[in-house]
């Protein structure tokens, strides 16, 4: 079998002789859901790996809540999730349990994620797929922002425990020593966090985190990514984090994705492929971390570039953008900012936003001031946020220590995400 978690077994047969170990309460479910094609091959690979149970809320399935699910799971077994709204804080620790939802957009898991350690989701290894997960925020939250690792004393668990209080939470969060030596796979899923990022990654050694087909969606103070790797050397080892054929929107973080390179343990290798990104670029510098690390491009150098048409003729566009630059003047920005506190329904509808840079200006101001600025020697600002425990720049990715760049990162619409960086 392959390291994917999940590898479509295209037989009906498959599907009916596993459906034997299958609880006498599933049964009828699970034929009705292998009418779908492809999660009727999930099925039957989940079928090999071990027990299917069904989550369904009307109570036909074995239980009507997912977390009721994980804690009645072996390690290698999978939950079937049908429609429905799952208002739940669900937590997997220290076994694999696969979640398999019938269909993204009817199958939707969301929680308050204002609190760091109660969010829709927390797992450290397996399957999760065809599920909308959503980290909604019903008030306000003071300290909202980036959590960055190093800023605790990380001799003790709960010191480390007490400081991340501090900070809202991901719709999904990967960061648990269960993940060494093994993979998480996250595909056909939406995530939305209104708080934090959408993804928190807490890298492992011997391991792969992958997400296909997939989108996140920030509305929030954080971006769509956090990743940082682990200095511990006994969970040391390579990781790789793969991306590919998805989309992140960031309506609202100055940064789309931010790093941490907390030391060389554990060196982690990034592959984007075919990764769509719409992010938003912001003419306040007090939007922009001052000791960002990021020695890639500036956001002046990505529109000098685009003026060149550089881009284009060194594959950095996606082929999908009409223009990777955006800009929007006063009355453009004003409109846009009061379009996100009007709100972004969740399930299925966002509210339009340009493939690319999307530069939102507190003046009546477009290409001609911004250009000023940039051969004025203006600060430089970056749409992704790199930081080194170290506190020096690194021979990695845009800037980072120990974590790089593969060669088969292609066909991106962000300009760092390929490889390689330069263009030559």
């Amino acid at each position: 079998m392959s390291s994917k978690c999940y590898q479509w077994i295209k037989t009906v047969g498959a599907l009916l002789l596993a459906a034997a170990c299958m609880s006498a309460s599933s049964y009828s479910k699970v034929l009705a859901a292998a009418a779908d094609e492809s999660l009727q091959e999930q099925l039957a690979e989940a079928q090999e790996k071990g027990t299917v149970y069904v989550i369904a809320q009307d109570g036909s399935g074995d239980f009507t809540t997912i977390q009721e699910g994980v804690d009645n799971a072996a390690s290698g077994d999978t939950l079937l999730i049908y429609p429905g709204v799952y208002e739940e804080n669900v937590e997997i620790y220290n076994k694999t349990v696969n979640l398999l939802g019938t269909d993204r957009d009817s199958c939707v898991l969301k929680y308050q994620s204002t609190e760091y350690h109660k969010i829709p989701l927390t797992f450290g290894a397996g399957c999760v797929a065809n599920l909308t997960i959503y980290g909604f925020n019903e008030g306000e939250r003071e300290n909202n922002r980036m959590v960055l690792a190093g800023s605790y004393d990380n001799s003790s668990l709960e010191s480390i425990w007490e400081w991340q209080k501090n900070f809202s939470g991901y719709a999904l969060h990967i960061d648990q020593n269960y993940t060494y030596g093994k993979e998480a796979y996250i595909e056909n899923c939406r995530i939305i966090s209104n708080n934090n990022q959408c993804i928190g990654i807490g890298c492992r050694g011997e391991s792969t985190i992958t997400f296909e087909n997939c989108e996140l969606i920030s509305n929030g103070s954080g971006g769509c990514i956090y990743l940082h790797n682990t200095d511990d050397e006994k969970l040391g080892g390579e990781t790789h984090f793969i991306m590919k054929n998805s989309e992140l929107k960031n309506y609202l973080s100055p940064y789309v994705i931010s790093m941490h390179s907390a030391g060389a343990d554990n060196p982690v290798y990034l592959t984007f492929q075919n990764v769509r990104t719409s992010t938003v670029v912001y003419d306040n510098m007090d939007a922009y971390r001052e000791n960002n690390m990021n020695s890639s491009f500036s956001i002046d150098e990505l529109i000098a570039l685009e003026q060149g048409n550089l881009l284009r003729r060194t594959g950095y566009d996606s082929g999908t953008a009409q223009e990777y630059i955006t800009y929007y003047d006063q009355k453009e920005s004003r409109e846009y900012i009061s379009s996100l506190e009007a709100g972004i329904a969740p399930l299925r509808d966002t509210i339009e936003m340009p493939e690319g840079l999307l530069c939102l200006w507190g003046q009546d101001s477009k290409k001609d001031d911004i250009e000023k600025a940039a051969q004025t020697g203006f600060t430089k600002r970056y749409v992704i946020d790199i930081f080194n425990s170290s506190q020096l720049n690194g021979d990695g990715w845009c800037g980072l220590d120990h974590i790089y760049l593969t060669p088969d990162s292609y066909a991106n619409s962000l300009a760092e995400m390929n490889y390689p960086l330069s263009g030559e």
